[in-house]
């Protein structure tokens, strides 16, 4: 292991005080991003590292000799810098230099860091933002573009005759970020509404020419019919109805490095040209970074984040009882939507019975005072899935969070592990624990990481597992339910997660160490969790959750 390598700071914040006296920070990336993002993350969190380094008196240094951008030369990993076939080095100090000095130390993933100064979509609306003026200043100063780059842009834009002080730079988002609505990425933004962005631009300063960067072939199309013969741009694979896929799934015919010179291209013409209009994305925050000047005519049009949606089903003992029950002095309900509002989902289907939902409806109302919007249903028999099949207007075009309201779980982490889940971009996960009484019909449940079943070949026989009612599904639970539904009078949530395994898209996750969970049966376990719940209180001198911020005002 070279020297240096893995040194610890002892925490992930500006004012850490770095356990080293090293003179150089080299920024490597992870491999979590492989599948899901391309090269504009991947120059974002370096940024981040480098303005980590910066502020901490290090000189940083980029290194992604291992970076796994899609679609690269697998045989030239290890051995290329890939940075440096785009970018200068921050400081002009070569990767060489720094590791022979052995004055250094390695930071293995820039996406770890913590950072007390957030970049985000926010900030970019308004270009003079004091937040994003301070990033656009590191970006600009130390994430340059080589030379010759540069030159070979510049001829480029001459040879396409494109007027700099006359053009409309735009960029739009759209592909999987239309049709998969990943959570915590932008909502996307329709072309109509750049439509009429463009056209009040037009009329403000006559201008002619639009060069657009999208990869999306649909808005690309609309464009040249709304503005024929005014639209440029870069010769590029445009793709559209990507289905389930996210965009670096499906682009696997191209050569990564062409494909990532023609997206810096794009980028470099919409962040000179007078006028810009960007819709929120990894290109879109690039672009704003890039852009020199005041600010006049920038546009940058952020809605949002994609949010999952959530399902409560109500305790089926309050059912049996007919009549609100409570666990630590708050309703047995309170847990589940206490853990969705953590999760920052914003609407929430509650399904209860007739009796139930008036008396909750009269303790908590629609949660307007807690930042959720309680749509309660009313269900005889709490089926889930005939709700979704009965409510075509409910199946959710982004990702869905189910919690059974008879399952107590408390514990670090619970709710971050839901939300990196729901972040995911495919696959149905199910929390539980393993030897117990509830067995998955069959099922065969797989390994976490390499989505194979958790013993070798052939498929081996059913363990026994308790399901801990908490479940996270993908964007194709709407056409399974529809399927299934389509075979048998009636489809079960057994069903739908078999159908998962037959796509091999379930994942099983056990409980970690730490985690206390209940299944509330009878009023016995009832009475049990409620004495855990008030010891843990005890024990910790803080409560689960602040009911009554829940509570309606009156």
């Amino acid at each position: 292991m070279d020297n240096g390598t893995y040194t610890k700071w002892r925490n992930a914040t500006l004012d850490a005080k770095l356990e080293t006296d090293k003179k150089y920070m080299i920024l490597k990336m992870g491999s979590y991003l492989t599948a899901t993002a391309g090269l504009g993350w991947y120059i974002l969190y370096t940024l981040n590292g480098i303005r980590f380094a910066i502020e901490n008196k290090y000189i940083p240094v980029v290194d992604w000799k291992n970076c796994k951008l899609p679609l690269y030369d697998a045989s030239k990993a290890g051995k290329e810098n890939v940075w440096e076939y785009f970018f200068e080095q921050p400081c002009h100090v070569g990767l060489e230099t720094a590791y022979e000095s052995g004055d250094f130390f390695v930071v293995d993933d820039v996406r770890k860091i913590g950072f007390k100064y957030s970049l985000n979509y926010e900030d970019m609306v308004d270009f003079q933002n004091e937040r994003m003026e301070a990033w656009r200043n590191i970006f600009q100063r130390y994430v340059r573009l080589k030379k010759e780059w540069k030159e070979y842009f510049d001829d480029h834009i001459a040879s396409q005759k494109l007027e700099i002080k006359e053009l409309i730079g735009v960029l739009v988002r759209g592909t999987d970020y239309r049709e998969l609505k990943p959570v915590s990425h932008p909502c996307a933004v329709s072309a109509e509404e750049v439509f009429s962005e463009i056209d009040s631009l037009i009329n403000r300063k006559n201008s002619g020419k639009i060069f657009l960067a999208t990869e999306d072939q649909s808005v690309f199309d609309a464009f040249k019919e709304k503005y024929p013969g005014k639209v440029y741009f870069a010769d590029a694979k445009r793709y559209d109805h990507l289905g389930s896929n996210t965009l670096n799934a499906v682009n696997r015919g191209e050569n990564g490095y062409e494909r990532d010179l023609k997206y810096l291209y794009s980028l470099y013409v919409v962040s000179r040209a007078s006028a810009c209009i960007y819709s929120a994305c990894g290109g879109g925050a690039l672009a704003s970074l890039m852009r020199e000047g005041t600010g006049d005519s920038y546009t940058f049009l952020y809605h949002g984040c994609n949010r999952p949606k959530g399902i409560v089903v109500g305790s089926f003992l309050e059912k049996v009882q007919e009549k609100m029950l409570f666990l630590g002095n708050k309703p047995i309900l309170f847990y589940a939507l206490n853990t969705l509002e953590l999760l920052k989902i914003e609407k929430v289907d509650v399904i209860l019975s007739e009796k139930l939902k008036e008396e909750y409806q009269d303790i908590i109302g629609s949660g307007e005072n807690f930042g959720i919007q309680i749509n309660y249903v009313i269900s005889d028999n709490y089926d889930v899935v005939e709700y979704m099949l009965h409510n075509p207007d409910f199946m959710p075009t982004s990702k869905l969070v189910l919690l059974y309201a008879d399952y107590f779980s408390h514990g670090a982490g619970l709710v971050a592990e839901l939300y990196n889940k729901a972040e995911a971009f495919d696959g149905a996960y199910i929390w539980g624990t393993k030897k117990l009484e509830i067995k998955m019909n069959e099922s065969i449940l797989l390994d976490t990481e390499s989505r194979m079943p958790q013993k070798a070949f052939p498929f081996y026989e059913p363990k026994s597992y308790s399901l801990m009612g908490k479940f996270v599904f993908d964007h194709d639970l709407a056409e399974i339910v529809r399927q299934i539904a389509d075979k048998k009078e009636r489809v079960t949530l057994t069903d739908v997660l078999n159908e998962y395994i037959n796509r091999r898209k379930l994942f099983f996750l056990e409980y970690s160490r730490g985690v206390i969970a209940s299944k509330i049966e009878d009023m016995e376990t009832l009475e049990k969790t409620d004495q855990m719940i008030c010891l843990i209180e005890e024990i910790q001198r803080q409560k689960i959750g602040d009911f009554e911020s829940f509570r309606k005002k009156d």
